[in-house]
């Protein structure tokens, strides 16, 4: 189900509130308890977070105020005889956009899978690029709350791909997007550098602030990896985005909202990797931090607000590492461990023992390059090692048993 189908759906459903709120308690039990069905599914299908903004915004409507979350954005398609007629006669790819809980979401299509990357526009200002790897057609994106409330009151959403054509919707070149309050700030931000986080928002373009925010995600990083070891004898070490801004920039990359760590597990089996992180998370709660466990864990300290993804384990099957959504990256254990230590804006941080190798198999051999269109999706990957990723994510039933037992805050990770 598409995410765009899968929101209309959900607010078709909470259109009377008490039906909506019915309706996803008897969803939720039903994800928890039926067998046979995907993990992530469970989790995009219980999407608590979803169908909470969509009741608030129910609620709100029928009352007459005006939901602040996106400044009441209303998306109006602006469409004319001509242009759907031009797009009939060469379509070149087609999206949809409607608000969500998290800003405007944007799902589409482009007709050919030769092309790169498309970017999304508002009026002729680019805010976001997806790339398209390997004859790629599918691809959607977030604006985040932040940057929808830049935009001018009035202004055209399209898409353009990297021959200069519009992709269409209805016919139309554009969507007209319509937010009340929004302060018309965005070409000025866009003229000063901000960048767009992978989550739809604008990143700091303030070096102080960038700074700041590298210092706090370090001093917790060293903090937590004592703790984790302590509790487990694993040494976590910086991945993904936070390895690849550590070796090739010195500190975190700018846009990047988040901070990346692993840990290698020894066991071979995705139910045995999912059993030793729900017992590790367990011994988390001995801490003072706040855990919290959705498909994967996070954590962060008590009274702040910089997370440390923890995400899935890295694990061998065979002679391939298994990284985030099912990623394989042929390498062997010498490759992770033992773990190095290196410099990282002043302070010192664990990476894999080749991190080079590492970055080269998830990223590609152009990893030194920084890519603003580079998004991680579960897309490109082959269905045999996505599957065996989804079965190390845990499950609604594990959390909500690892809940009854020790108090742990439970959710859903959804759009």
């Amino acid at each position: 189900m598409s995410q765009t189908l899968y929101i209309r759906l959900v607010r078709a459903a909470c259109y009377v509130p008490p039906i909506g709120r019915g309706l996803h308690a008897l969803i939720v039990w039903l994800m928890v308890h039926l067998p046979g069905i995907d993990t992530l599914t469970r989790w995009r299908i219980i999407g608590r977070s979803t169908w909470k903004a969509e009741l608030t915004r129910r609620q709100r409507l029928r009352e007459g105020s005006v939901p602040t979350e996106t400044g009441a954005s209303r998306i109006v398609v602006e469409t004319s005889a001509l242009a759907a007629i031009v797009r009939a006669l060469r379509p070149g790819g087609t999206f949809d956009a409607l608000e969500s809980k998290g800003g405007i979401f944007i799902a589409g299509a482009v007709k050919s899978g030769n092309t790169p990357s498309v970017t999304v526009h508002i009026d002729d200002i680019p805010v976001c690029k997806r790339n398209l790897p390997g004859r790629q057609t599918k691809f959607d994106a977030l604006l985040g709350h932040e940057l929808v409330r830049s935009f001018p009151t009035e202004c055209g959403l399209s898409i353009v791909d990297d021959t200069g054509a519009r992709l269409s919707h209805g016919g139309a070149d554009a969507i007209r997007v319509r937010i009340p309050n929004a302060s018309g700030e965005l070409a000025g931000l866009a003229a000063k550098g901000n960048l767009l986080t992978k989550k739809g928002e604008l990143a700091q373009a303030n070096p102080n602030a960038v700074a700041k925010r590298q210092q706090e995600y370090l001093d917790a990083y060293v903090d937590i990896a004592a703790r984790f070891e302590a509790a487990t004898g694993k040494p976590l070490f910086v991945s993904y985005g936070t390895l690849l801004g550590c070796i090739r920039e010195g500190g975190v990359i700018e846009n990047d909202d988040d901070f990346d760590v692993s840990y290698l597990s020894d066991l071979e089996t995705p139910e045995e990797v999912r059993k030793e992180a729900l017992e590790f998370a367990k011994r988390l709660e001995a801490w003072p931090l706040v855990t919290q466990v959705r498909r994967d864990l996070s954590v962060h300290r008590q009274g702040e607000d910089v997370i440390i993804s923890l995400g899935v384990p890295l694990w061998f099957h065979g002679d391939d590492l298994i990284m985030y959504t099912g990623k394989k990256v042929r390498c062997t254990r010498d490759d992770i461990l033992p773990a190095r230590q290196v410099m990282m804006a002043g302070v010192p941080v664990l990476v894999p023992n080749n991190a080079e190798r590492i970055l080269e198999g998830y990223y590609g051999k152009t990893w030194r390059t920084p890519d603003p269109g580079y998004i991680s999706d579960m897309r490109t990957r082959d269905r045999a090692s996505n599957q065996l990723w989804r079965r190390t994510l845990f499950t609604p039933k594990d959390v909500r048993r690892m809940g009854l037992e020790i108090g742990l805050e439970e959710g859903a990770d959804s759009r």
